[in-house]
């Protein structure tokens, strides 16, 4: 029997990566998102994926749609990511990253147990110190302590929003960079396709629990920034320091053991975030 994942958030970076690799896969996939004009995009860039226009909040939509196309796998990418957003909306990411989930997966617990849920987490919720972390860890113990897979991400390089994204948006635009250069600052990171084959291998394991990276980079806004330049060309960029933003730590922390390669040089930096530019 064909597998039926539906990705929520689908239409998201992640999502795009998962619908693709799950098309590469020979799954029936059904991308699932409340953003009309990226969920038209995606379903243009790859036709056999089915758009399904959604709001994780709409339990009811989500599970009605799961029943009647016999999906078997759910990977829950949406979410609320930006921390600074989180802290000045906590209701709003309480809803989304934690509430929606917990009400879904409670529904499959319901109607639908044998459906497979994979939630994506995040490293901020390590000893966690602002509402965007909390709210993930919520989502996070929810799924586990319902028999179901959480993968834990750390910052992905190039994913939508992120400071790669908005470092390109203010490029197009003939804009000041914004940089937070607090020389103590580090960040963990993983190019977006390798998160998302990490996600793919929790859908084919089929078994719950925690996964993790194996390898991750740590490197400052500073570097990041540097190496960016290089890779876009960008000699004598305008820079506006900033500092971090509300519920930021200066350093994460993590949970597991994986190999850990500190980049400093640039031109290091510069030679990943090449290797790391996908779609999104």
């Amino acid at each position: 029997m064909r597998r039926v994942v539906a990705v929520i958030g689908g239409a998201g970076s992640l999502g795009k990566n998962l619908c693709r690799m799950a098309l590469d896969s020979g799954f029936r996939i059904l991308a699932v998102d409340s953003d009309e004009n990226r969920l038209a995009l995606l379903c243009r860039c790859f036709p056999p994926t089915e758009g399904h226009l959604l709001d994780v909040r709409d339990t009811a939509g989500v599970l009605s749609l799961v029943k009647r196309t016999g999906v078997t796998t759910i990977v829950n990418c949406a979410a609320r990511k930006h921390v600074g957003w989180c802290e000045q909306n906590a209701q709003d990411a309480v809803e989304i990253n934690a509430m929606a989930s917990m009400a879904l997966t409670a529904a499959l617990a319901d109607a639908m147990p044998q459906c497979r849920y994979v939630y994506i987490g995040t490293d901020k919720s390590v000893n966690p110190i602002c509402s965007y972390a909390m709210s993930k860890l919520l989502g996070e113990r929810d799924a586990l302590n319902r028999g179901h897979s959480v993968v834990r991400g750390v910052n992905f390089l190039f994913s939508g929003g992120s400071v790669l994204d908005i470092w390109q948006s203010q490029l197009a635009a003939g804009l000041a960079f914004n940089v937070v250069t607090n020389p103590d600052c580090t960040r963990f990171c993983m190019p977006l396709n390798d998160m998302a084959a990490l996600v793919w291998q929790a859908v084919l394991s089929g078994k719950a629990g925690m996964f993790y990276p194996q390898h991750v980079y740590r490197i400052s806004p500073k570097a990041l920034f540097d190496g960016f330049c290089i890779m876009a060309g960008v000699t004598n960029p305008p820079v506006v320091e900033i500092p971090l933003s509300p519920g930021e730590k200066v350093t994460e922390d993590l949970d597991f053991a994986a190999a850990v390669t500190v980049l400093t040089d640039p031109v290091a930096v510069a030679s990943l975030l090449r290797k790391a530019v996908v779609w999104k």
